[in-house]
């Protein structure tokens, strides 16, 4: 079923743009209305038909949910200068890949927490503070790119 819900395009039989989780006899992909596949491909929290996680969850939703919860300071809510990274994160063209680097890679959780309450402040001389790693350079490059740090 996986495979089903990860194909996207444009329907053979009625040109519907979404998710193509049946297969006409030519092999070309069709969509829940042309197929006889009993899937559900909307995001339970959005509806938003799109690309979702096993627990059928759209890749974006998920994301956001752990940007909001890592980035939130201590009144809860996401700092005025961490704004534009949080919006370039959720916003990336491909939420699983976001998602993908913040769960695989321990260290990001652990950065992103740290500049949200303070623990690391936001500059280039508190990162240089810390062990050199590809991490930290590619967050510093994305702080750069979206104006968080000059």
């Amino acid at each position: 079923m996986r495979a089903a819900r990860n194909r996207q395009g444009t329907c053979a039989a009625c040109g519907h743009e979404g998710i193509l989780p049946g297969l006409d006899a030519e092999a070309r992909p069709l969509c829940v209305r042309c197929c006889d596949v009993p899937l559900d491909v909307r995001c339970k929290r959005c509806g938003e038909e799109n690309l979702a996680s096993d627990s059928n969850i759209y890749w974006r939703c998920l994301l956001t949910d752990r940007i909001n919860k890592l980035l939130a300071g201590p009144d809860g809510e996401i700092p005025e200068r961490l704004r534009p990274l949080a919006e370039a994160i959720t916003g990336m063209p491909r939420p699983n890949s976001g998602w993908a680097w913040i769960h695989m890679n321990r260290r990001v959780p652990e950065l992103l927490r740290g500049l949200a309450v303070g623990e690391i402040e936001l500059s280039h001389d508190a990162l240089d503070s810390l062990p050199r790693s590809r991490t930290i350079e590619y967050l510093r490059g994305l702080l750069v790119a979206h104006h968080c740090l000059p």
